[in-house]
C-alpha cells in the first residue's frame, strides 16, 4: 500500500513538472523579449536580432572557419616534414615532472592544438600509445588533452582581432595561452588525485 502511494506521488510530481518546465520557459521568454520590445519596438527588436545572426555568420564564424583551414594546412604541413615530431621529442621531457604523464603524452597535446579535442580520444583507444600508462594516467588524459584543444585556431583568431585603438591582441593571446597551460596542470593534476584511490596503479601493458 505504502509502495502504491509513493509511486503515485512521484507520478504527480512528474506530471506537474511536465507542465511547469513548459510554462516556466515560456514566462521567461516571454518577459525578457516583452520587455525588449517594449523599450525597442518590435519591429526594432527583431531587426537588431537578424542583424545580429547575420552579422555573426558573416564576420566571425566564416572569419573563424578561414583560419581553421589555414591552421588545418598547417599542422598537416609540419607534420609531413617531421616539425610535430621534432616538437614531440622536445616536449616529452615535460610531461612526467609537470603532468605526471608518460614522455609521449606530448603527441596528444600537439594532436589536440593543432586540430581539436577529439584527436585525444583515437589516441586513448590505441593500445600502443596505452601502453604504459596506469588507468589514473588514462583518465586524466581527458583533462590534459581537452585544455589544449583548438589552441592554434583560438590564439590565431585573439591574435588577429582589430581593436578600435590599433593595439595588437597578440600579447593578450599568448597570455590566454599561458593560462590555458597553467589550467591544464592544475585539471590534470586534481583529476588524478581525485580518481587514483579509485582505480589503482597497474600498468596498462596492452
Amino acid at each position: 500500500m505504502e509502495n502504491h502511494v509513493v509511486i503515485e506521488s512521484k507520478g504527480r510530481l512528474a506530471a506537474i513538472r511536465n507542465w511547469m518546465e513548459p510554462v516556466l520557459v515560456l514566462l521567461i521568454l516571454g518577459s525578457l523579449f516583452g520587455y525588449l520590445g517594449s523599450q525597442m519596438g518590435l519591429s526594432a527588436m527583431v531587426n537588431t536580432l537578424f542583424n545580429t545572426a547575420h552579422q555573426l555568420l558573416l564576420n566571425t564564424v566564416l572569419f573563424i572557419m578561414g583560419i581553421t583551414v589555414l591552421s588545418g594546412a598547417l599542422s598537416q604541413l609540419l607534420s609531413e616534414f617531421g616539425v610535430i615530431r621534432l616538437l614531440e621529442v622536445l616536449l616529452a621531457p615535460l610531461m612526467k615532472p609537470v603532468f605526471r604523464l608518460p614522455g609521449r603524452t606530448a603527441l596528444a597535446a600537439l594532436m589536440t592544438f593543432f586540430s581539436d579535442n577529439p584527436a585525444v580520444i583515437s589516441l586513448a583507444k590505441d593500445s600502443r600509445f596505452r601502453k604504459g600508462f596506469t588507468p589514473w594516467q588514462l583518465v586524466s588524459l581527458t583533462n590534459f588533452g581537452t585544455a589544449f584543444g583548438m589552441g592554434l585556431i583560438v590564439v590565431t583568431f585573439m591574435a588577429t582581432l582589430q581593436l578600435p585603438s590599433g593595439e595588437s591582441t597578440a600579447s593578450a593571446a599568448l597570455i590566454g595561452l599561458l593560462g590555458a597551460l597553467v589550467g591544464s596542470v592544475v585539471s590534470t593534476r586534481l583529476m588524478q588525485r581525485m580518481i587514483r584511490p579509485l582505480v589503482g596503479e597497474v600498468l596498462n601493458d596492452e
